[in-house]
């Protein structure tokens, strides 16, 4: 294991709280149903589900989005998103349903054996502004905690931090970690800050899962690759997820 920077102490309560606690609880942390409230005047022709996944938690110190406290709305999209990241790392996506309301969040990856191996490939989930891109991403890394399955995840240039059974390190460049196992996922949320993949994640084994905007410059690290990686647009925001939202 590499020599680790200094790791805020709230990424150090978020991996506590997070890591293989499925052992002990099958409803990962932060998730619960929420009722939805309809307007009175709301087309009563429109389905729009009784309740909702909603995952809610404090500051993680990850420095993902601007909003110290985040709610995350599970959209249908994201089950769907689900099943083609499955589908590419070589996972059986078969268990993967949606609009599941209870008892416990349906976490697929509890269905993932640590060394299950994944081929040499990505996953690039993109789509337009204020879709749900980056929270898809956060929802990836607490589901995989919550499994307790080791996962990379990057949304700065030199914060890469990699959580693991022994706890969570943080190393500027992925060239200082060492060959990882075939199961680790690396998590990398593109913004205006950090705007592309480092792709010596291939060589260290990570299944690469990417959060982009469509734009060339987020994605063009795919050019000169010897596969093409898996690219999911979610769908825009239907007017039953708007109001239940």
């Amino acid at each position: 294991m590499p020599p680790s920077r200094f790791v805020p102490s709230d990424v150090i309560d978020f991996w506590k709280t997070a890591w293989n606690t499925h052992l002990q609880d099958k409803q990962p942390p932060w998730s619960f149903l929420e009722p939805v409230r309809r307007d009175a005047h709301a087309d009563v022709n429109l389905e729009v589900p009784h309740q909702r996944w909603v995952v809610r938690m404090a500051e993680t110190g990850l420095e993902y989005s601007d909003n110290p406290y985040t709610q995350i709305f599970v959209r249908d999209d994201y089950f769907e998103a689900f099943r083609d990241a499955f589908a590419t790392a070589g996972y059986d996506a078969s268990h993967i349903e949606k609009n599941i309301t209870g008892p416990h969040f349906p976490n697929p990856f509890l269905q993932v054996h640590p060394t299950d191996a994944h081929p040499y490939s990505g996953f690039i989930v993109t789509g337009g502004p204020g879709i749900g891109k980056t929270l898809w991403l956060m929802l990836v890394l607490i589901l995989r905690l919550h499994a307790g399955l080791p996962t990379i995840f990057q949304s700065r240039p030199n914060d890469i931090y990699f959580f693991h059974a022994d706890g969570v390190v943080c190393v500027e460049s992925v060239t200082t970690l060492g060959k990882r196992a075939n199961n680790v996922w690396a998590l990398v949320d593109s913004n205006a800050a950090l705007q592309s993949v480092d792709k010596a994640f291939f060589q260290k084994g990570a299944f690469v899962v990417q959060a982009a905007s469509p734009k060339d410059e987020r994605i063009n690290w795919v050019k000169g690759m010897t596969f093409l990686p898996k690219k999911f647009i979610l769908a825009p925001w239907s007017l039953s997820e708007l109001i239940a939202a």
